[in-house]
């Protein structure tokens, strides 16, 4: 049995089309609800690094998942957050392995663009995606939101 390596990097335009290449498939197969308008939208975020960041997860070199989040000042989290508007491994491919790759990789690129906070939704159906989350240290908001903060004192603030 092959030995399964999952890898996650951030969209660069060197790995542009791959990522957008998989993304069309996720919504041919009705995995993703994306209309032209968006992804046009999604493109945009692409090209201007100011307004968001994309990360394409791979297994064995195949995508098998992204992320994608868009930027925000927030006077309550001191700083930029990050909001994601996907963050998404199939439920077939949504091993512990594959949600932590994605989710350290995208924590370390948002530390260096100095992100104060993520914050995910997380629907009913999806426990994996949950899990992960709670793994990583994420804390609820809503039944449905999460957040973790990505700066010592912010961290330190959430456990009191």
């Amino acid at each position: 049995m092959p030995r399964i390596s999952y890898q996650a990097q951030s969209v660069t335009p060197f790995n542009q089309s791959l990522f957008l290449t998989y993304v069309k498939e996720q919504v041919a197969l009705g995995q993703l609800a994306l209309t032209d308008a968006d992804m046009a939208l999604l493109r945009i975020l692409l090209v201007d690094a100011s307004e968001g960041q994309a990360w394409v997860l791979t297994e064995n070199g195949v995508p098998c998942g992204f992320a994608v989040c868009g930027f925000l000042l927030s006077v309550a989290a001191g700083g930029r957050i990050a909001v994601f508007d996907f963050l998404h491994v199939p439920n077939g491919l949504a091993s512990p392995l594959a949600w932590v790759t994605l989710l350290a990789r995208i924590e370390d690129d948002l530390r260096t663009l100095d992100i104060h906070q993520m914050v995910v939704d997380v629907q009913t159906q999806e426990h994996a995606k949950k899990t992960a989350l709670i793994e990583r240290a994420f804390l609820t908001l809503t039944p449905v939101t999460m957040k973790k903060s990505l700066t010592v004192d912010d961290q330190q603030g959430d456990l009191e």
